[in-house]
């Protein structure tokens, strides 16, 4: 930050902001992985790009980046299904029941009347579902459903790691705002969770729904359909409406910079209202920096496992 002082971080603020249930949380990789045991963490996007490498025989450079690697992959010594059954299996299937990280912690910590009502996130993990089942609180998981499948633009979405893939559970959009228009007809308002990059719980008995987001080919596709237009209005209003808590992104998702630019053209329709962000995120470049508060968003150079931990103080 060119020498200067660090600004001081406003956690007192953030509580206020989750007890006015005014803010979203905004999931990067980095919240799957930081606070748990080394020997057990989920990968990072490098790291994920490195076992693809070692699983492919990958020719090309070992400094490529994780969508390339992936590209190969599924074209050359393997396919779709190889990509899906691995996303399944590394970050859903063979989570040990126990994975604690600095998030689920949080989570499992924050009172039950301030959770967030919205998480967005880019990463395939059921983290944030198995914290929510453990608290015995009603969820929903919307997430794309993507090529290779007669129900292509269509969401997937899911209330309950419990409960096998089927049918039901591929559904429109409309049908989505009328399930949970009576859902809160019943005064039951679960915590939607946008899973925008897909989710690993994707097995419908021998088939896979896929909504993963990975390769080269995946992103072009989710950025030519616009899918981001297909996201309910429910969440859209709620991202409208609300501050956001970035935790441990980076740039490199262009997914996730389209949507913070989709957000960027709404909120600024609404001058009179707009908000205030935070994001908590350590090796920040200049250029990251500045494009963080070109966006309104104050970024502190802080790892997630001690802005988590303040943070819960406060919200005690």
């Amino acid at each position: 930050m060119n020498g200067e002082p660090a600004p001081s971080i406003p956690y007192r603020v953030i509580a206020d902001c989750f007890r006015d249930h005014s803010v979203a949380l905004f999931l990067g990789a980095a919240a799957s992985f930081v606070g748990a045991p080394t020997d057990m963490a989920l990968p990072s996007g490098m790291e994920l790009a490195k076992l693809l490498v070692e699983r492919s025989e990958y020719p090309g450079a070992l400094s490529d980046p994780l969508t390339k690697v992936a590209q190969y992959l599924e074209e050359v010594p393997a396919d779709r299904e190889y990509i899906l059954s691995t996303v399944a299996a590394r970050f859903c299937e063979h989570i040990d029941p126990e994975y604690q990280s600095a998030l689920t912690q949080f989570l499992a910590g924050v009172p039950t009347a301030i959770i967030p009502r919205l998480i967005i996130t880019t990463n395939y993990d059921t983290l944030v579902e198995g914290a929510l089942e453990k608290r015995q609180l009603p969820y929903l998981v919307v997430s794309h459903i993507l090529k290779g499948s007669r129900y292509a633009g269509r969401l997937l979405c899911y209330e309950s790691l419990r409960s096998p893939l089927d049918g039901s559970n591929i559904q429109t959009r409309q049908q989505v705002e009328d399930h949970l228009l009576e859902l809160s007809d019943q005064g039951v308002h679960p915590v939607l969770i946008y899973k925008m990059n897909g989710t690993a719980w994707l097995r419908s008995g021998k088939t896979m729904l896929d909504s993963v987001v990975l390769t080269e080919n995946d992103y072009i596709d989710f950025l030519a359909q616009d899918i981001l237009g297909r996201i309910p209005d429910t969440i859209l209003e709620l991202l409208r409406a609300s501050r956001l808590l970035f935790l441990g992104y980076a740039l490199e998702d262009w997914n996730f910079r389209v949507l913070l630019r989709k957000l960027q053209l709404i909120q600024r329709h609404d001058r009179e209202n707009a908000r205030r962000h935070w994001a908590f995120l350590l090796g920040a470049d200049n250029v990251e920096t500045r494009f963080w508060d070109k966006r309104g968003v104050n970024l502190y150079p802080v790892s997630l496992d001690v802005c988590l931990s303040h943070l819960a103080q406060d919200l005690k």
